[in-house]
């Protein structure tokens, strides 16, 4: 089977991460192949004047901060605690920075648009 993942354009390296991670551990527990996953990002529109917090955020900010949580955040802190009870290993370096390089191409994009 196959599974679609719809989110923010700037959310979709981290998301499809998890996501592949997750489902990698649930199919190893469950001895069965993991599902093909196809990502769709969604356009994000700017913020408007009254938006706050991370709403408030331009996208280049937000890609910043998605290229600290991949970087920084995703293997130690969040994979842990991600499904209390239930662990999900770290894919591959290699899959973790292919992550950080579709952010860095966005974030590259989105300099380049100013």
């Amino acid at each position: 089977g196959s599974v679609k993942l719809v989110t923010s354009e700037f959310h979709l390296p981290r998301s499809r991460y998890l996501f592949e991670a997750t489902f990698a551990a649930l199919a190893a527990s469950e001895g069965r192949p993991s599902p093909l996953l196809e990502g769709h990002p969604a356009p994000t529109p700017p913020p408007a004047k009254e938006d706050k917090a991370i709403n408030a955020m331009t996208v280049a900010e937000r890609l910043e901060q998605e290229r600290v949580f991949i970087s920084e955040k995703i293997v130690p802190r969040f994979l842990p605690t991600h499904i209390p009870g239930f662990p999900v290993a770290p894919l591959s370096d290699v899959r973790l920075q292919q992550a950080l390089a579709e952010v860095e191409a966005l974030l590259s994009a989105c300099r380049a648009k100013r």
